[in-house]
């Protein structure tokens, strides 16, 4: 009996030990943050998060439609490509791109609006990462908020000199913990001991599509329900319930995003303490690097 019991607290002992190896966080990309995708359909309520995340947790936060929006300024680098494409018709008076114009040729016209993804995607891609780059760069400097120190401010003005920018810049503060370091988790999770890393957000519906997995240690997902949704999107954009419909086939669906995904918080709820919960927990359980 003695030695049934011995084999059962040995075994008891094992399964706490493996529990807690699972507990440890993976090796992360990035040597000094953490980089969270946030993801969802239109009318999810993603700038809620964005702006929680922002305030709450000093993330830096880097909207993809923004960096887009900044890429297709004059001189910057999908300008002259999509001139090429239009060509002049797509322009101002004074060169700039009318936005809304090109939306226009692209809403009947797939192949142009393959091509103007094929333009668009990999450009924006290509400066979240460098974007992300300096903010890692800083981080490990040390530095309390990006682009503080020479080496970023050049690259910062280097940026907005080609029409492009960064958007909501903001970082935690690394600080100096209390906690006696895991060395296990330092191990697995490459943490420096006693030092958190910082939160970089990069928020898109399209990461999923565009392999931004390659970029972020993960990505979350934001649900809401298609009628709160629909609900949202009358009131807050006046969208036609013929045209949030053509939206939402366009996108992916609830069970493909889910799939995708690796963690899911649900936005649905008009008190939005439950979701700042929900944001709270998954942050905590997923990086506990961000707190240490």
């Amino acid at each position: 009996m003695e030695k049934e019991e011995m084999m059962t607290r040995t075994q008891a002992e094992a399964a706490r030990e493996q529990s807690d190896v699972q507990k440890v966080p993976p090796e992360r990309i990035w040597g000094q943050i953490i980089v969270l995708g946030i993801t969802g359909g239109v009318g999810a309520g993603k700038s809620t998060i964005l702006t929680a995340l922002h305030e709450q947790y000093g993330a830096l936060i880097i909207e993809c439609d923004e960096v887009g929006r900044a890429l297709q300024q004059k001189g910057a680098a999908c300008y002259e490509p999509m001139r090429q494409l239009f060509g002049d018709g797509i322009l101002f008076p004074d060169g700039t791109i009318d936005r809304k114009a090109v939306a226009r040729l692209i809403y009947t016209d797939t192949q142009k609006r393959e091509a103007l993804s094929r333009i668009v995607h990999p450009a924006v891609k290509a400066e979240v990462r460098r974007q992300l780059e300096v903010f890692d760069r800083q981080s490990a400097a040390g530095s309390s908020c990006p682009y503080k120190s020479q080496e970023a401010s050049e690259d910062r003005a280097a940026c907005q000199s080609g029409g492009q920018s960064m958007s909501a810049p903001g970082l935690m503060a690394a600080g100096q913990s209390d906690r006696t370091p895991d060395p296990q988790r330092e191990k697995a999770g490459n943490v420096r001991p006693g030092k958190r890393r910082a939160l970089a957000v990069v928020e898109a519906a399209l990461l999923i599509d565009d392999h931004y997995e390659e970029l972020c240690d993960e990505i979350w997902y934001i649900h809401t329900d298609d009628e709160k949704r629909r609900v949202r999107l009358r009131e807050s954009r006046h969208y036609s319930d013929e045209r949030i419909t053509r939206m939402f086939e366009a996108q992916r669906s609830d069970t493909s995003f889910r799939c995708h995904t690796q963690l899911t918080i649900d936005n649905t709820d008009d008190f939005v303490q439950n979701t700042f919960r929900q944001l709270k927990e998954g942050l905590q359980s997923h990086f506990p690097e961000l707190f240490l």
